[in-house]
């Protein structure tokens, strides 16, 4: 009965979690960056890490994993509300109940799964990371359907009860793993991209096993036919290697986070000084009545041998799969409300897992700032249907997370269960938001002509056919690789650091403007270019897609204008033939800068005036709008939200009067 009270009691707890994240019905941030690594973190105990998210601009500076757990049971029999009622103690089993335990089991074989993981600590900082003593366990069995039915129901004459089928398996290790990762220039539809790679040392710790099975069992009218050879395998040491591979990035068409990994690519472990014990039984006689009162009778039932040795070592592989994360944030609900979904697909049969792919989807949800709640249902994988979720407190940068989930049914129905339980520290990335502040408006800058309420939109030539030829005093190859007066500065700084921007708010880059190679560090970077040291453009996020979209092509359209600025005084103040041979070919004075410079140039600024009045009109209607979008638990957003609305028509009406400006001077001969 004790049993049975423990069992409630385990269910109770399960139920309770289940069914506030179904009320709730998820886990989310309106942070896309803590969303995102939150649920990968999460993730990573059920599969593995994604090295690649270590190298994306929106992952915390750096974590530090506090011990954890992950751990999933199961079979495809029984559950253990129906053990607890049916195999009571001091309860008669009947026909029909003995009918009922066969039909439950859905093979000819009772099969047993589970795998876990249980970090202990780990770390990451920037792009590189590390975790020790992650401990974890695999294992599988197979029971014969005939041997369950020969104990309920005794043996049936002339049927021959097979036992071939058993199996069993186990083993549990710990690893070491380092984790580096190299943000990349984004490729095609890319906003941010990335790749990681995983190096495990693996540490074998105990290992169990049948090796060779067989044997039957039959009685018949005259003798007992029984037949039958058991290997059992240990091995208490072993070591290897493991390694995975992630590719990681954001689709800019779906604003959404895509991650594929692959885990234990080449993984591990090679166990040593095994040991093998070799049972063997024969029957094939009858029953000696006159033996039957004899105690060693039936001790020597079966003529029975038992040998022990050692042998040499064997390899056991660990799970090898690729797993595809799809991330959408802010979806629904004013931008609380996302949704996820992970595929798995094992590449090896190891104890605990499948090679039954497996999908999942869920959906999670941030009402409130500190809680974080998810829900998720699988399908497939060696756990079948799946469905459960759990809860998170964040606190400042701590997190802690508990989670539940049914396999092959739910509620009392389960045939498993898996629970995970997180807690780690984060540092926020460099453009990650904590609260909403406004941003303060520009001035508008001195201009040589008054100011018009339309910009002058010049018509660009078309470029010519044929280059005119001009005299000109060197070849232009010469021309174009001129060395400036003064010294280029190097990419990287000693000492050098962007300007931080004001607690709350976000730096516009120029990966923003889409001229990404351009940023400090990267392979086009020019100090005298660079607009963003001096005059820095920052705005604010406040968790509603459609008010950020705003907020951030506001910053876009005023950080081009400064970007365009400096690309004209810079050609302007060069050798009057270099600009001269810039208007005869179409194309910047710089070979190196050729590309992003000529799209700036040529295609960027003069379309700005046509965004400018597009923003200016979307901003007169934002504020009456705010006050439908930001109602109930987000009241209290609202007069931010109104003036910053406010404070970024004026910086955009500001930039809409510079613009004639610049196009004047880009156009003078």
């Amino acid at each position: 009965m004790r049993n049975k009270n423990h069992n409630l009691l385990i269910y109770l707890i399960i139920i309770v979690l289940a069914v506030f994240s179904g009320l709730l019905h998820g886990q989310s941030n309106s942070d896309d960056t803590e969303s995102v690594t939150s649920r990968y973190y999460r993730h990573s105990f059920a599969a593995g890490f994604n090295p690649a998210v270590l190298g994306l601009r929106k992952h915390p500076r750096m974590s530090i994993f506090l011990p954890s757990a992950y751990s999933s049971l199961g079979n495809n029999a029984f559950s253990p509300k129906y053990v607890g009622d049916t195999f009571v103690e001091g309860k008669w089993l009947d026909t029909s109940d003995k009918q009922d335990i066969l039909s439950k089991i859905e093979s000819d074989n009772i099969s047993l799964y589970g795998h876990g993981t249980f970090p202990l600590f780990g770390m990451t900082i920037g792009n590189y990371g590390f975790s020790l003593m992650n401990f974890g366990y695999l294992m599988s069995g197979s029971i014969p359907k005939d041997i369950l039915d020969l104990t309920l129901n005794g043996w049936e004459n002339d049927r021959s009860y097979s036992f071939d089928t058993a199996e069993g398996e186990t083993y549990n290790y710990w690893t070491t793993s380092f984790y580096l990762s190299k943000s990349l220039t984004p490729p095609g539809i890319f906003e941010d991209f990335s790749l990681g790679v995983t190096i495990k040392y693996v540490r074998g710790v105990h290992y169990w096993g049948l090796g060779e099975t067989g044997g039957t069992f039959q009685v018949t009218g005259t003798s007992i036919e029984a037949d039958g050879l058991y290997e059992y395998l240990s091995a208490k040491s072993g070591d290897g290697v493991g390694f995975d591979f992630g590719i990681a990035g954001w689709l800019r068409p779906l604003d959404a986070f895509v991650g594929l990994t692959g885990g234990n690519l080449l993984g591990s472990i090679n166990w040593s000084s095994v040991e093998v014990r070799e049972v063997r039984f024969e029957r094939h006689r009858g029953v000696d009545i006159d033996s039957l009162a004899r105690g060693d009778y039936w001790e020597r039932f079966f003529n029975e041998t038992d040998t022990t040795y050692w042998r040499g070592s064997f390899i056991s592989p660990l799970p090898r799969y690729l797993e595809l994360m799809i991330y959408k944030p802010s979806i629904y609900l004013n931008g609380n409300g996302d949704i996820f979904l992970n595929i798995y697909q094992g590449l090896n049969d190891v104890p605990g897992y499948s090679l039954t792919p497996k999908l999942t989807v869920g959906t999670e949800l941030r009402m409130i700032q500190f809680l974080q709640i998810w829900t998720e249902l699988g399908f497939g994988g060696v756990e079948g249907l799946e469905f459960g979720g759990g809860f998170g407190f964040n606190f400042s940068g701590y997190e802690f997370s508990l989670g539940a989930d049914w396999q092959r049914g739910v509620l009392g129905g389960a045939k498993g269960f898996s629970v995970m339980m997180r807690n780690y520290f984060s540092l926020p990335s460099d453009g990650e938001v904590r609260e909403i502040y406004v941003p303060k408006p520009r001035k508008a800058p001195v201009v040589k002509e008054k100011p018009v309420e339309k910009p002058i939109e010049v018509p660009v030539e078309k470029p010519i056919e044929e280059p005119i030829e001009e005299p000109v005093e060197k070849p232009i190859e010469e021309l174009i690789e001129e060395p400036v007066e003064e010294p280029v500065e190097e990419p990287v700084v000693l000492g050098f650091t962007l300007p931080e921007p004001p607690k709350g708010m976000k730096s516009l880059t120029m990966a923003d403007l889409g001229l990404r190679d351009m940023d400090p560090g990267q392979q086009l970077y020019r100090l005298e270019l660079f607009p963003f040291i001096d005059d820095p453009v920052f705005y604010i996020e406040v968790g509603n897609e459609k008010y950020d979209r705003f907020f951030k092509d506001a910053a876009i359209l005023e950080g081009t204008v400064l970007l365009a600025r400096r690309i004209i005084v810079a050609v302007k103040e060069r050798d009057k033939k270099v600009m001269k041979l810039y208007k005869l070919l179409k194309k910047p004075p710089f070979v190196k800068l050729e590309s992003p410079f000529y799209r700036f140039i040529a295609e960027t600024l003069p379309q700005s005036g046509q965004k400018a009045r597009e923003l200016v009109t979307t901003g007169a209607s934002l504020p009456i709008e705010a006050r439908k979008d930001f109602a109930g638990m987000n009241a209290r957003k609202l007069p931010k939200v109104i003036k910053g609305v406010y404070g970024s028509v004026k910086n955009i009406k500001a930039t809409q009067n510079e613009l004639p400006e610049l196009i004047k001077m880009l156009s003078d001969k």
